[in-house]
């Protein structure tokens, strides 16, 4: 049995988390790795026998002191048959981006080192500021046996490698059956922009939108619920700062849904959603995934980009102009507003081709 270390991110985000679910379940006799400092993700995969969480408490501070990349030499790697980078936005250039480059390269580097294969899967690449950021990982691409991104646009800025491949993204092939509709729901899927940015100025702005649409679902019928991707990242802060600011009486017809590590209720709750209101990402893919009525509030480039590959990109307001929300024209097109185009459920298989090709030799 290959024995294979993932990297991803590991602040419970019910999309990586996903991320981590569809590849377990699809490579059943691979004994998989997962290094994270969060308890939690014992308990989150617990049900897989062929998944080894190796908890360590201190993972991010060695990683800030630099002493993480000290201690994982070439020994501590041989034990591995190959290496898997998955997720999303992988590659944004952070303020840490340096550190997070340099850990990057020595793994890789360890891996190219042994004639063990390196794989990135499911990510876009960006948002980032700097030609030297850019270049950086160029040079590190060059390096992988196999990238897969998830859009044109990350695409067309590394096609110039013949190891970087186009796929869309890898929820687009989760299995989606068994889920009844509640009629006339709606889910609303937001994030927290009060330390975003180039968003934070917006944060009144947003709240008091959000709330008057809301009201407004409401007066319409429509049975309304609250999904929290991460709370890590403020999700449920921003939900219950909007329910604050709700009239009292619309309160109470509100449910929530905080992501807690329980993936398939999370999904089941999620999909029996008629229609979708999404800021997350993985918000507006599941949302056709579901086959549900999608009405995108966007908060970065890499939801339009990927809504534009799969011609999603008619109907959707940006956060930073959330003020010109027409919350009457979003309740008249909300319910029509779905993917056309069914091949793209079949292409996002495509993200594990190389993978597949490795695990069946």
């Amino acid at each position: 049995m290959k024995k294979i270390l993932v990297s991803a991110y590991d602040h419970k985000n019910f999309g990586d988390d996903l991320f981590l679910k569809i590849l377990f379940d699809k490579y059943k006799d691979i004994e998989w790795v997962l290094e994270t400092s969060v308890k939690q993700y014992g308990d989150i995969f617990s049900k897989y026998n062929n998944v080894k969480i190796e908890f360590n408490i201190f993972y991010r501070i060695l990683r800030k002191l630099k002493l993480l990349k000290i201690l994982r030499n070439r020994r501590y790697f041989d034990r591995y048959d190959a290496l898997i980078f998955i997720g999303g936005s992988i590659f944004m250039q952070l303020p840490e981006w340096k550190l997070q480059l340099e850990e990057r390269i020595d793994t890789i580097e360890k891996f190219n080192y042994n004639s063990k294969k390196i794989f990135i899967v499911g990510a876009n690449f960006g948002p980032y500021k700097d030609k030297e950021f850019y270049e950086a990982y160029y040079k590190l691409f060059k390096k992988c046996d196999d990238v897969c991104l998830r859009d044109k646009y990350s695409y067309e800025l590394f096609q110039g490698l013949e190891n970087v491949r186009l796929a869309p993204d890898i929820v687009f092939q989760l299995d989606k059956s068994g889920v009844q509709k509640i009629e006339n729901s709606i889910g609303i899927s937001l994030i927290n922009i009060e330390d975003r940015e180039g968003l934070k100025e917006f944060n009144s702005i947003y709240i008091n939108k959000m709330s008057v649409m809301v009201e407004r679902l409401i007066i319409n019928k429509k049975k309304v619920t609250f999904f929290s991707f991460c709370e890590d990242q403020g999700d449920k802060k921003i939900i219950d700062k909007i329910i604050k600011n709700i009239n009292p009486q619309y309160v109470k017809k509100i449910n929530i849904v905080n992501y807690e590590g329980n993936i398939e209720e999370f999904l089941v709750k999620f999909g029996s959603m008629e229609n979708i209101i999404g800021s997350r990402f993985h918000a507006c893919i599941l949302s056709q995934v579901f086959e549900q009525g999608l009405y995108p509030l966007i908060y970065s480039d890499k939801t339009y980009n990927a809504l534009k590959d799969i011609e999603l990109d008619k109907e959707y307001t940006y956060i930073n102009k959330i003020n010109e929300l027409d919350i009457d024209n979003l309740i008249e097109k909300i319910n029509n507003n779905k993917v056309r185009d069914k091949s793209i459920f079949k292409e996002a298989q495509k993200q594990f081709d190389r993978i597949d090709e490795y695990v069946s030799k």
